[in-house]
């Protein structure tokens, strides 16, 4: 059975509760940096800690990462997001890059434009040569990502995203991405798609975050943090007051 997360959180991290001395937890959330996008982005705290714990190089990175959902439900800006945060914060751990498949009309594209933001991003300068097939994909970027000089510890991670919808795909073309992590080391892949089937990438059990559709609460606590302007003949407060009114009563015990 695949693991799946963004359910449940007590499977997705743990942290410290004590107050006794220890060693710091391989498990432990950088808090201070996640604060800002999980209020930028409510009602999706599990769906951010989990993808945090499989790409953080010093939490517990995974090699391959799916994470699904239908369409408006913040996979990518949370992942592009979460990303820029933890590059910013210490580039020589974490470095990405983003290859969205809408913007690729062929699969050679995709691994032209592939290679040629792994390289932008790295930073080396190379100017990318012709990539016309899988094969030569691999060995581009197994020459750019695994002889790079970094820390044993760094991590790259390299996003597909729609990369179920992807135009002119050979049907090897997941599964041999998912074996790119295998051939290089340190390097995360993420897969966003919209209904992973359960035979995507043709390997053993890997990571699954689930982006659930929102529920009609999680809407109007949504939107109710940026109130509408006032309603006709009403004063701000009213408005304000009308939303509070309108949001169903808490199930919480």
């Amino acid at each position: 059975m695949m693991p799946m997360l963004g359910d449940d959180p007590a499977r997705v991290f743990t942290k410290h509760t004590t107050n006794e001395p220890s060693m710091t937890s391989i498990f432990e959330l950088p808090d201070d940096l996640l604060a800002s996008l999980v209020t930028s982005f409510a009602c999706r705290e599990v769906q951010i800690n989990a993808l945090t714990t499989l790409v953080h190089p010093r939490i517990a990175p995974c090699r391959n990462v799916v994470v699904h959902g239908t369409e408006a439900t913040g996979k990518s800006a949370i992942i592009s997001e979460l990303l820029r945060i933890l590059r910013n914060d210490s580039p020589s751990d974490l470095n990405y890059a983003i290859v969205q498949s809408a913007e690729c009309v062929t699969a050679r594209h995709l691994f032209e434009r592939t290679v040629g933001l792994v390289g932008d991003a790295l930073q080396n300068g190379s100017t990318p040569g012709r990539c016309e097939t899988l094969a030569a994909l691999t060995a581009e970027l197994t020459k750019t990502l695994k002889y790079v000089e970094r820390d044993a510890s760094s991590r790259f991670v390299l996003v597909f995203d729609g990369i179920d919808r992807q135009r002119d795909a050979p049907p090897t073309l997941l599964p041999a991405l998912a074996r790119l992590s295998e051939l290089i080391p340190n390097l995360t892949t993420v897969f966003v798609v919209t209904t992973p089937s359960p035979s995507l990438l043709r390997i053993s059990s890997p990571p699954h975050v689930h982006f659930p559709p929102y529920t009609k609460a999680q809407y109007i606590a949504i939107l109710s943090r940026t109130p509408p302007p006032s309603l006709p003949n009403t004063t701000q407060q009213e408005t304000t007051d009308l939303w509070a009114v309108s949001q169903p009563p808490s199930t919480t015990p």
